[in-house]
């Protein structure tokens, strides 16, 4: 995985779930794969690439709930697939997307190896999983 930066959308893994996931559906299917790995993993080890799913798909879950961050800014397509696919976000996917990103800062993740130690990233992960529960 390449990272540009901390955020959910600053690394190369996220633009698969966006290219093979999300830009080609049109309800929320995308965000039910991307929860159920982080659930498939329990508590073994858990992919680089299933937790940046993870991240990607809460945060843009995040939007559609009207719940966008604070110097977050989603890449153009996806800011369009939000504003093409206005929907209701049921409070049981928030709560998944909630546990998914709690799985993703747990040990075993890859993903939060990688970035172990940093603050920057653990704040980013916190703020999203602080939006999906407010």
């Amino acid at each position: 995985m390449g990272a540009w930066d901390s955020g959910v959308f600053a690394n190369d893994a996220i633009y698969i779930w966006i290219d093979e996931y999300l830009v080609p559906s049109t309800d929320l299917s995308a965000f039910e794969r991307a929860f159920a790995a982080t659930e498939y993993a329990g508590e073994g080890y858990l992919d680089v690439d299933d937790a940046c799913f993870a991240l990607g798909a809460a945060e843009v879950l995040c939007w559609l709930a009207g719940r966008p961050g604070k110097g977050v800014s989603l890449p153009d397509r996806v800011a369009t697939w939000v504003e093409n696919h206005p929907q209701d976000v049921p409070p049981a996917l928030l709560a998944r997307a909630a546990e998914s990103v709690d799985r993703v800062r747990t040990e075993p993740s890859e993903l939060m190896s990688l970035w172990d130690g940093l603050d920057e990233w653990a704040q980013v992960v916190a703020e999203l999983h602080t939006r999906l529960t407010s």
